[in-house]
């Protein structure tokens, strides 16, 4: 009897699980058995791995081959094991001797003809294994490059290399800054400008009414270019997740933070990740960025009512018969809505031609639980023509990403300060970080009283007065934060 072990992973939702992959050859009809969970693709290995085995000039052992994928209750999936099987029969026979198996975690897909290719997720397979301080070895593309420093990953480009001193990967070189929109290029719409200068600020979620031609989609393809660059903790993890998901990240690396921006036709796994097995949808593809819902009254109520949890936790949670899988959704929420159906609502040019039931039921759809979430409101009207020709000079992205930075500058500072480790409710902690004086307090009571907001906006009204606040770097938010800050709740 012969017997080899070596190391394997797979993905679980965002996350790597490590797994062992046993190989035992005894006496019997020839043949290969694989145990442990597989998918159908690890069952279709043994034909690649047979003939791959076979074309790079080793022979297929006599005997019967049982493939053991460990922990067995964990569901196995993808063509990532091929490797690792092969490998694992290559040892087992005597065929090859690598010395320190064990410190390998194996991961590639096997060509008939005995190639090594990379698999979805090689970014993720990079972490996990500096995490368990293995060397990673696997299949990489042409021109392909290391992702994360202190990963020590080695490439095989046919199954026959593993003779051969293994060839390790660079390091990638940084790439030149992608060009991105201005808000220069976007004229008559300062207050609009500052509202989203507050939610990039604070990371506020922020909602835009305004009818069709106002600008609305214009100022959110910009304002990803006034958001902090991502920290490279921040890059790897949503970097991570578009590997898995097959989708480009190297400008992610960089600093630049996601923006997706999904159709309103889109589905609820999509939205929120599921399926079988259980995938990442839109929300955790945008962690850590932006979150884009153009014409929001268009999705459709259950929809957008998904979208609940992961403004409250960062997270969703997807349970199935099976398994279940906690996913990343830390993302900042940015939305665009006409105002009523025709559009014109607030328009002075021209006039509402909704009826009065019209105006109520799509008021309707911009109400609820999840407007409630929503920190900051504000309504666009469309320029002038007057201004459009007139305005020479608008206010660029980088003005406007110069005050963001002094705000976070300033909360930090100001963060470094304060204790609020007493405050055990969030209504406590935002009510110490403000640090009203007699008349701010008396001008919030009379504020509350007469808004009627729920204790969630109220509390949403004192964290966008904090975020003002710190964008003119005051210790406490005196009463015109307080009112700019009411006055982007108003819907």
């Amino acid at each position: 009897m012969r017997q080899s072990n070596v190391y394997s992973a797979c993905i679980n939702g965002t996350n790597i699980q490590k797994v062992i992959v046993e190989v035992d050859i005894t006496r019997g009809i020839p043949g290969i058995s694989i145990v442990g969970m597989p998918d159908t693709a690890i069952y279709e290995a043994r034909s690649r791995i047979r003939s791959a085995i076979q074309a790079c000039g080793y022979t297929m052992p006599r005997g019967h081959i049982v493939i053991n994928l460990a922990p067995s209750h964990i569901r196995k999936r993808g063509s990532g094991f091929d490797l690792a099987i092969a490998l694992g029969i290559l040892l087992a026979s005597e065929q090859i001797i690598i010395p320190d198996i064990e410190s390998y975690l194996i991961v590639g897909e096997l060509s008939l003809s005995g190639q090594v290719r990379p698999v979805q997720g090689m970014l993720a397979y990079e972490l996990f294994s500096k995490e368990e301080r293995m060397t990673l070895l696997s299949g990489a593309k042409a021109g392909e490059a290391l992702s994360v420093k202190g990963c020590d990953r080695r490439v095989l480009r046919w199954l026959s290399d593993i003779e051969s001193p293994l060839c390790a990967l660079s390091i990638r070189l940084s790439k030149a800054k992608r060009t991105e929109k201005n808000f220069n290029e976007v004229y008559g719409q300062d207050f609009a400008k500052r509202a989203l200068c507050i939610a990039a600020a604070g990371r506020h979620s922020a909602l835009m009414l305004g009818s069709a031609g106002a600008g609305k989609t214009m100022l959110a393809e910009r304002f990803s270019s006034i958001l902090p660059k991502l920290s490279e903790k921040e890059a790897l993890e949503s970097a991570r997740i578009h590997s898995i998901k097959g989708l480009e990240f190297e400008s992610i690396l960089e600093g630049e933070r996601p923006f997706r921006s999904p159709h309103h036709s889109i589905s609820k796994a999509a939205l929120i990740g599921g399926g079988y097995p259980i995938r990442a949808g839109e929300v955790s593809l945008a962690h850590n960025g932006v979150l884009f819902m153009d014409e929001l009254s268009e999705f459709s109520h259950d929809t957008l009512q998904l979208l609940r949890q992961a403004l409250d936790s960062g997270t969703i949670s997807l349970s199935r018969s099976k398994e279940q899988v906690v996913l990343p959704a830390k993302f900042l929420l940015l939305a665009a809505s006409n105002p009523c159906d025709c559009g014109n609502l607030y328009e002075q040019d021209k006039a509402c031609t909704c009826t009065d039931n019209q105006l109520k039921r799509y008021a309707a759809k911009l109400k609820g639980p999840l407007i409630d979430r929503i920190d900051i409101v504000f309504h666009i009207k469309r320029a002038s023509s007057h201004k459009l020709i007139a305005e020479t000079k608008s206010q660029s992205s980088e003005e406007l990403k110069s005050q963001v930075f002094k705000a976070c500058s300033f909360k930090k500072w100001r963060e470094e300060k304060e204790d609020v480790t007493c405050a055990h409710t969030e209504r406590d902690r935002a009510l110490l970080s403000c640090k009203f004086d007699r008349s701010a307090q008396k001008l919030l009571e009379k504020l509350a009283e007469q808004s009627a907001l729920s204790a969630r906006s109220l509390i949403k009204v004192l964290k966008v007065s904090r975020t003002i606040a710190d964008l003119d770097e005051e210790s406490s938010v005196k009463p015109d934060h307080l009112l700019e800050a009411f006055n982007y709740k108003v819907v």
